[in-house]
């Protein structure tokens, strides 16, 4: 049984999130061609201001967070330290959304700061959500290759430290 479903009593009225008024306009997401301006959130406030209070977030490597505060603290915690804080874009790659029951399933782009050297350093994350309405959403899960993830971070390392290695020799003369 999936999380989010062990309360049944109120899936009998379901009238509420199925009110697509109330849902964001995905026709807005950005196509392929421009996926920076959706991932640009300015603050993790941002991004966590668009759970319900009481939202469950479910990140498999690190373990499930309740209520939007909690979520709050954890995501500013966790991207604020490095690696992470180097992931400065999230785009979404594509997605789909079941409507009839809410879920929203994407993958989206873990994407490291741009290194000016022509390669996008990034690895993806399947993420599903359940929508609450009012354009909130009432849970979040998150999952990916954690090996995968070091590996790219390891390439993106590497070719950081080759651009900035003749930067310092430069300085040193």
């Amino acid at each position: 049984e999936h999380p989010d479903q062990s309360d049944k009593s109120d899936q009998s009225d379901q009238s509420e999130w199925l009110d697509w008024s109330k849902w964001p306009d995905w026709s807005d997401w950005p196509d392929s061609s421009d996926w920076s301006d959706w991932s640009d959130w300015s603050s993790w406030s941002d991004w966590s201001n668009c759970f319900t209070e009481d939202a469950t977030y479910f990140e498999h490597n690190y373990g499930r967070y309740w209520g939007r505060q909690r979520i709050h603290e954890w995501i500013t915690h966790t991207m604020d330290q490095w690696p992470a804080s180097n992931m400065t874009a999230f785009p979404v790659r594509w997605y789909s959304i079941d409507k009839e029951k809410g879920w929203v399933f994407a993958e989206i782009m873990n994407r490291m700061e741009d290194l000016g050297d022509g390669n996008i350093y990034e690895e993806p994350n399947i993420t599903i959500l359940h929508y609450a309405g009012n354009g909130l959403f009432k849970y979040e899960e998150d999952a990916y290759n954690p090996n995968n993830m070091g590996v790219m971070i390891g390439q993106w390392l590497t070719a950081k430290k080759a651009i900035e290695q003749p930067k310092k020799e430069k300085s040193r003369d």
